[in-house]
């Protein structure tokens, strides 16, 4: 009986080692992938998601954390983040800057500079100002034709919260969303989007 239920382990065992896929046959089924990661740094990655014309539309630098690892609170240095930025939009690219924000909630502080082709997302851990390292991520998204509307390129920055904060909201980050929610009705409360970021932290109270 032993020996029965061992060879159906190593036969299952079999059995998943080869239903493995490799890179090659995963995009020989099913085509080039739009999103791609890569490591850029020691202990930074980047994730890359491309549009229709297969380039990229947006990029997200943050932490690298292996998937066997339980989720830690790493950042990044500032110096490090911005070489980062401009090697992949240096300034001559970017276009002309139209608007720029400021979002503050606790410790948590985030800066979106808008240029004519490309938005830049700086979060930073405000409470660790006087320590090396203190980037937790950086968004970039590209203003081109081909790309997805995510709602950071509007130039409105009621909006822009509004949006964001539904955008966090669909990717069950509640905790982003609510503190996105809550900075549009603390900085906009006449804005039309702010009673609708009213009703948002109100449906956001069961999570």
């Amino acid at each position: 009986m032993k020996m029965l239920i061992g060879s159906s382990v190593a036969i299952l065992l079999v059995a998943c080692l080869g239903a493995a896929q490799t890179s090659q046959e995963l995009h020989s089924r099913y085509g080039d992938s739009d999103t791609e990661r890569f490591k850029i740094r020691d202990g930074i990655g980047l994730t890359v998601q491309y549009g229709s014309d297969g380039s990229a539309c947006q990029m997200e630098i943050k932490p690298q954390t292996l998937i066997v690892q339980r989720p830690q609170h790493k950042l990044m240095a500032p110096e490090v983040v911005d070489g980062i930025i401009e090697e992949f939009v240096p300034p001559g690219t970017r276009g002309r800057k139209v608007n720029s924000l400021l979002e503050q909630m606790s410790c948590a502080r985030a800066v979106v500079d808008y240029y004519e082709n490309v938005t830049i997302h700086r979060a930073t851990d405000a409470c660790l100002p006087s320590k090396p390292n203190c980037d937790t991520s950086v968004i970039i998204e590209f203003n081109r034709q081909a790309c997805p509307d995510t709602g950071l390129h509007a130039t409105g920055p009621d909006a822009v919260l509004y949006k964001r904060g539904r955008r966090a909201w669909k990717e069950s980050r509640f905790g982003d969303a609510r503190v996105i929610f809550q900075t549009l009705v603390n900085t906009y409360p006449t804005s039309e989007y702010a009673r609708l970021a009213k009703m948002g932290l109100k449906n956001l109270q069961d999570h």
